[in-house]
């Protein structure tokens, strides 16, 4: 990459450019998204991640930036805009689509939130919760446009380090990967070293991408091996909140490296994707897209079996689309932090329904899980079945606050209603008793 981002190579070595790409493939969708913009139509870049593409240690505060100039996001997007300006100019929060179209839009689909008293990475976290690939693997139409050309996928510290990691990353990758624009995604891979080991949810998500033929750019593996060898490029790289004081160098906003790094990583890797494509005109270059394979990673092989489309259907607390209505409610109330939404209860016995309907036999709730904030359990069953009740606890020991997801199968098609309901019984050590639902999927 040093050939085509030469500042950034003098900057930062080549080694660290080097390393960090993770995983590059054949790149045959974002040769097809490049010739796209190259032909002046207008594209639609979608960013699905959570607390640091939100935006979370571009400031000393903990104010969320999703459309900061410095987020990630918006240094990879003002890239590719300065590179491939549209007729109609940009579309920042919205779709180049609308509104007429002939626009570059960007829509940051991030779902997290900020806090107090935890470690952030100059980019970058551990916050209030964020959602990972379990929450978006049902509920991506909830948060990027439909028509999506280029989607910038960042969950590797919001997945956990889990086998069920690689089902829901690759359910995910899946229905982007079969939106109507067919769209290009990128991977980004950003450390965190709060948690209990540092490989985390991105180290599942790797095999699934390199499957599916998704390039993978890591920060990770770029900065991790010199703050090994000098402990003292913590302070360069991290920020601390709570009690903390951040490094000097921190306290400048403008030195917060992690998004600017990360950002011009990618934008320096689609430049090689250009220059290729450039290297092999006048020939025609074949942007045919091949299909999904047939079966998932997670399958075993089988001769004649072929995965099925899957329309995953959402109703959240942080959708503007589809937002979760109760049909029957008890007890629970609306609230949100930070822009992070929740349907809450904390009196025991209160009671929630809502109706829905499957094909699939399978729904979905998602939740808060966290150690710190005094959660509770729940029981949730499907119509009158309340004998094979499901109990689901919000707390758990894990440093680590971040939206869960449980599913009830078996369902027949057609039309049923789940029920939850605040059980007295916790595993909270200071006795918690609230909890809070984020979605129904299905």
């Amino acid at each position: 990459m040093c050939d085509v981002a030469p500042e950034l190579c003098e900057e930062y070595g080549e080694g660290k450019l080097a390393r960090s790409i993770g995983f590059g493939g054949t790149n045959v969708r974002l040769k097809r998204f490049f010739d796209k913009a190259a032909r002046g139509e207008g594209f639609t870049v979608g960013l699905i991640g959570g607390s640091v593409s939100k935006g979370f240690g571009l400031n000393e505060h903990g104010i969320l930036n999703e459309y900061n100039p410095r987020n990630l996001g918006r240094v990879i997007f003002d890239n590719l805009n300065e590179l491939y300006p549209a007729p109609n100019g940009t579309a920042i929060g919205k779709s180049g689509s609308e509104d007429g179209g002939g626009k570059n839009g960007f829509v940051n689909g991030a779902q997290g939130g900020t806090g107090k008293l935890w470690l952030f990475i100059a980019v970058i976290r551990i916050a209030h919760p964020a959602l990972g690939s379990d929450y978006f693997s049902l509920c991506f139409k909830e948060h990027i446009p439909e028509d999506v050309d280029l989607i910038i996928v960042e969950l590797a510290v919001n997945d956990q380090l889990i086998l069920k990691s690689i089902d829901q990353y690759e359910l995910m990758v899946r229905g982007l990967l079969d939106l109507p624009n067919q769209p290009a995604i990128i991977s980004l891979e950003v450390p965190a070293l709060v948690f209990h080991q540092i490989g985390l949810g991105g180290d599942m998500h790797e095999s699934v991408s390199q499957y599916y033929d998704i390039p993978i750019i890591s920060l990770r593996n770029a900065i991790l091996p010199d703050i090994l060898a000098d402990n003292e490029l913590v302070k360069t790289w991290f920020a601390y909140y709570g009690g903390f004081e951040p490094a000097d160098n921190m306290k400048n906003f403008d030195k917060r490296h992690g998004h600017r790094l990360i950002g011009n990583l990618t934008s320096a890797y689609f430049d090689t994707v250009r220059c290729e494509m450039e290297r092999d005109r006048p020939a025609k270059i074949d942007t045919t897209i091949p299909p999904l394979p047939r079966l998932r990673l997670t399958q075993s092989f089988d001769y004649d079996a072929v995965t099925l489309k899957i329309e995953p259907s959402c109703f959240s607390m942080n959708s503007e689309k589809h937002k979760l209505v109760p049909v029957e409610n008890d007890g629970w109330r609306e609230w949100n932090w930070e822009k992070k939404n929740y349907l809450i209860a904390d009196k025991p016995g209160s009671t929630i329904s809502f109706a829905f309907s499957v094909a699939m036999g399978k729904v979905t709730l998602s939740y808060q899980r966290s150690a710190a904030f005094g959660l509770g359990s729940i029981n949730c069953w499907v119509d009158d079945d309340r004998a094979s009740s499901r109990r689901v606890d919000g707390y758990w020991e894990n440093n680590i606050n971040v939206g869960q997801s449980l599913t009830l199968d078996g369902i027949t098609p057609g039309s049923h209603t789940l029920h939850c309901e605040l059980l007295e019984d916790t595993k909270d050590p200071g006795g918690g008793k609230e909890f809070r639902i984020i979605s129904v999927m299905r």
